[in-house]
């Protein structure tokens, strides 16, 4: 991901992310929820930003991250009673406390039936320089592309990244 994102000559954004389950103790029983750990990039890359609050920042990376955590429309509906205040309230996720900055809006559902985003627990300094010592994150990432930039462009770059990339890792 971070070799993608800073060697490519065709991406506007690049971002990671990973899905998994975690459990929410709210109001009553503790329910399993969706959630995706995204890299601080990912909300500015899909091109759409929380209707309430705000989305991950930079400084929100890797396994240092504050426990923060955007939330779904559905979920701020459903779980939060559509609480206009609901940015800052704390939720409780596998145990432990974690606060709310963020609620997307209605319609927005990647990936699909997410309900919770969270940061993603790497960061560069724990991914490089690759060593045996290291375990290398293995995720999802996607891209935007720059303006004007042709698919057949992002075609020829790929082996180029992929080369580059393999060589480094």
């Amino acid at each position: 991901y971070y070799s993608l994102a800073e060697e490519s000559r065709v991406f506007e954004g690049v971002a990671a992310f990973d899905t998994s389950t975690l459990n929410w103790s709210g109001s009553g029983r503790p329910e399993q929820v969706d959630s995706a750990q995204v890299t601080p990039s990912f909300f500015g890359v899909m091109g759409t930003q929380p209707m309430l609050g705000r989305a991950l920042a930079r400084e929100e990376e890797g396994t240092l991250a504050p426990a923060v955590v955007v939330v779904s429309y559905s979920f701020w509906r459903r779980a939060l009673s559509s609480d206009p205040q609901a940015v800052g309230r704390k939720l409780i996720l596998d145990r432990a406390p974690h606060t709310i900055i963020g609620v997307m809006p209605q319609g927005y559902d990647y990936p699909k039936n997410t309900d919770i985003w969270q940061p993603l627990p790497v960061d560069e300094s724990s991914q490089r320089p690759r060593s045996v010592m290291r375990p290398l994150w293995v995720g999802s990432a996607l891209a935007r592309l720059k303006p004007g930039v042709t698919r057949a462009q992002m075609d020829a770059e790929m082996p180029r990244l992929t080369q580059q990339i393999h060589a480094e890792y």
